[in-house]
């Protein structure tokens, strides 16, 4: 995967399907270090990772879109986690006042 000097380097490009790659390479070799690396990862690491990089979050959603969102790939949030990390990440994450919905926010990935 990564060469010594590769990973001594001190400009190293992790791609962001690295945990993917990983499952992928040891499937086979190392089943315990899959079982690890398929537990459900922190929420921050989801939403950058995946919520950010899918294209889902380009228009606005509500929490519990997002959730679901996660749902598929067997990770389960609640949604005031959700909404805790998306207000935390402002330079990432727009939010606003849902129009229609009193006290809903819905987010949009920041351009």
């Amino acid at each position: 995967m990564y060469s010594r000097d590769q990973l001594c380097n001190d400009i190293i490009e992790i791609p962001y399907n690295l945990r993917e790659q990983l499952i992928k390479h040891f499937k086979d070799i190392k089943p315990e270090l899959v079982i690890l690396l398929n537990k459900m990862p922190s929420i921050v690491y989801a939403i950058k990772f995946k919520l950010l990089r899918s294209g889902f979050i380009d228009q606005y959603r509500e929490t519990n879109e997002i959730k679901k969102f996660f749902e598929r790939f067997g990770w389960e949030f609640e949604g005031t986690s959700i909404t805790n990390a998306l207000t935390r990440m402002p330079d990432l994450i727009e939010s606003k006042k849902h129009v229609s919905k009193g006290n809903t926010n819905v987010y949009k990935k920041r351009l």
